[in-house]
């Protein structure tokens, strides 16, 4: 109380002058109409910004929950895609099995971390065994092919993305039906390198490629890039391909990671295979 009387004392001419200052202006905006609908339309405008500003704030703070649910809503819709791919855009074939058309799941996820300049380049997403992942899955964006998850945490998951030196995708060149092996030389981490098509094959820059769906990985027909340039080695019945992303590795962030329910299966019988063969 000493201290608020002290304060008092010391500013009380200010306080007074500022009282009186108050009140003269309510005295004009109370008896000058012009005044009055000036401090009104004052208040409305101040009164609007707060309110714009509060709204903004809250979308902002709501924009990652949103995006989740924008994310959820196009795996299931990726899944449905898949389906339906699978069923024939014609109707659905006699025979067709059900269960087939839904072998693949979509699982949205974050990029939290990752590389795209070194020779061997991963990403962290922040999904792991708790979640359902599992190594071996696909990983890919709205644009592309992201890589193959390497490791596994309960919450996280490490990718060895398609920039990497041991990467391998079996990749179509679309309109030929000839499929190779994409790898990454180690330079541009926008173009890599399709392999193994034979130089009887037309080429052309701006070619579409595509992932071939041989693998136990990826479905048939995600988006990859494009042929910018071809060369055939002397000596070699093979075109190397320099093909450019259409993602850009460096910006990514929301990912979907692919789940095959017959992979395991399908891995099991090639393994099979490939060991009666020896």
């Amino acid at each position: 109380m000493r201290n608020l009387l002290r304060f008092l004392g010391r500013y009380h001419v200010f306080i007074l002058f500022v009282a009186l200052e108050v009140c003269a202006y309510l005295l004009v905006v109370r008896n000058r109409g012009y005044h009055e609908a000036s401090y009104l339309n004052s208040c409305n405008a101040a009164t609007g910004w707060m309110y714009g500003l509060r709204a903004e704030v809250i979308g902002f703070l709501q924009l990652r929950p949103q995006n989740r649910r924008l994310a959820q809503e196009n795996a299931r819709l990726r899944e449905q895609l898949q389906a339906y791919r699978m069923g024939d855009v014609g109707g659905v074939p006699a025979g067709w099995d059900s269960t087939r058309a839904q072998q693949f799941t979509y699982l949205p996820a974050q990029v939290v971390n990752g590389t795209v300049h070194r020779q061997s380049n991963y990403f962290t997403l922040d999904r792991g065994s708790l979640q359902g992942v599992r190594p071996d899955m696909g990983v890919i964006t709205t644009n592309g092919v992201i890589g193959v998850v390497k490791d596994v945490s309960d919450n996280f998951c490490t990718v060895l993305t398609i920039l990497h030196k041991d990467s391998r995708i079996s990749a179509r060149l679309t309109g030929t039906g000839y499929f190779g092996s994409l790898t990454w030389d180690g330079h541009d981490p926008s173009v890599m390198q399709l392999n193994d098509i034979p130089s009887h094959i037309e080429v052309v820059p701006g070619m579409e490629v595509a992932t071939s769906g041989f693998s136990a990985i990826f479905p048939e027909g995600i988006h990859i890039g494009r042929v910018i340039s071809f060369e055939q080695r002397p000596g070699e019945s093979f075109f190397s391909i320099q093909v450019r992303l259409t993602d850009d590795m460096a910006r990514a962030g929301a990912v979907y990671i692919i789940g095959k329910n017959t992979q395991a299966e399908q891995r099991a019988l090639e393994t099979q295979t490939e060991g009666t063969g020896e």
